[in-house]
């Protein structure tokens, strides 16, 4: 029926969950299964300073 299963793993409590599911899923349906991990980083803060006050907040 299916011929390739992919996993979205975006959170990190999920993802044993779901990939064993599909794993699961890719074994009974003789399919081919893929790991996608979607990594957020922490965008840069840019600030401009005015006075010495501004750089502590």
């Amino acid at each position: 029926m299916f011929k390739n299963i992919a996993v979205a793993i975006i959170t990190p409590t999920h993802t044993k969950k779901s990939f064993d599911m599909g794993l699961v899923l890719a074994k009974k349906l003789d399919s081919d299964l893929s790991v996608i991990e979607c990594v957020y980083k922490n965008p840069p803060k840019f600030c401009f300073f005015e006075t010495k006050s501004d750089k502590k907040m």
